[in-house]
């Protein structure tokens, strides 16, 4: 049986996932399986796939469209290794990847770990490394304080995974509440170095799923810090500006950034509206005392 169930999720991305594949078969370490779960392409992958000889795949398609986490529920659910380790199709793994999360996982005694990223955009390159969590640090406040978990860098034990799978409603911050649910649960820490490159291309706009954040943010009220409660909804506001939203929308995360109001400094309340000329300074600072009163 193989130690490491290698699980990926694709939707119409012939040449994203040779490229993926192309990243594992340059592993270290190969004790591996792949899974494959086609979220109902119309594209087909049969000659990318039967190329591959030396590691065993599994490849399934689902019935209808549905979305990665259900493809990953699916994968994990057919994952025949110890553990599971995730990769979106469009991202890659440098060689040492698998073999650095294995040692990192036994070395210290853990149920899982995640890891570091470089993302790419165009010609460059930003590389995120995750901070230890501090004691009784709560991990949502982890992940808003300089924290990152990102999908293609976790592996976690199989029987963890299926204790835990990812959120099928959520399109946004699926890897980020799947690691919330496994920390309450399972020793799961960070590896403080990069192994995963992280495929951002210039032109594609990234889209918000202002609905699936919402979605996020109500199911971790109880754990989120009245101060990061108010950063995320304030920057959320500005996604809001930016993408020209739906007002409704825009005033929802304009008064949730607003909800703890009195406890908000200056800064933190001018940092929501960014005035920038002398006139609409003064106004939003008369606007500040006018709503501690």
């Amino acid at each position: 049986m193989p130690l490491i169930s290698v699980i990926i999720p694709v939707h119409n991305r012939r040449i994203e996932l040779k490229r993926a594949l192309d990243s594992i078969l340059q592993q270290t370490f190969l004790d591996i399986e792949i899974i494959i779960i086609d979220d109902f392409s119309s594209d087909s992958y049969n000659d990318i796939l039967i190329n591959i000889k030396t590691i065993p795949i599994k490849y399934y398609k689902l019935k209808t469209k549905g979305n990665a986490n259900i493809a990953r529920n699916k994968g994990i659910k057919l994952a025949e290794g110890d553990f599971v380790s995730f990769l979106d199709s469009d991202d890659e793994w440098k060689k040492n990847h698998l073999q650095e999360s294995v040692n990192f996982i036994k070395k210290n005694k853990l149920d899982g770990c995640y890891g570091g990223i470089d993302i790419y955009r165009s010609q460059k390159v930003n590389t995120i490394i995750p901070r230890n969590i501090k004691p009784k640090e709560k991990f949502i406040d982890y992940l808003f304080d300089g924290g990152i978990c990102s999908s293609p860098t976790i592996t976690v034990k199989t029987n963890s995974a299926i204790n835990t799978l990812f959120d099928e409603n959520l399109k946004r911050h699926q890897d980020w509440d799947f690691g919330i649910r496994f920390y309450k649960k399972y020793n799961f820490q960070p590896m403080q170095k990069s192994t995963v490159k992280v495929n951002w291309e210039l032109n594609n706009k990234r889209i918000i799923d202002f609905n699936s954040s919402k979605i996020f943010i109500n199911k971790n009220l109880d754990d989120l810090s009245k101060k990061n409660y108010h950063l995320y909804h304030r920057n959320m506001y500005h996604h809001c500006l930016k993408n020209q939203i739906s007002n409704e929308i825009k005033k929802y995360y304009e008064n949730n950034a607003m909800k703890f109001k009195r406890e908000l400094s200056k800064k933190d309340y001018m940092s929501i509206y960014n005035p920038k000329t002398l006139i609409d300074k003064i106004f939003y600072s008369l606007t500040f005392i006018i709503k501690k009163i």
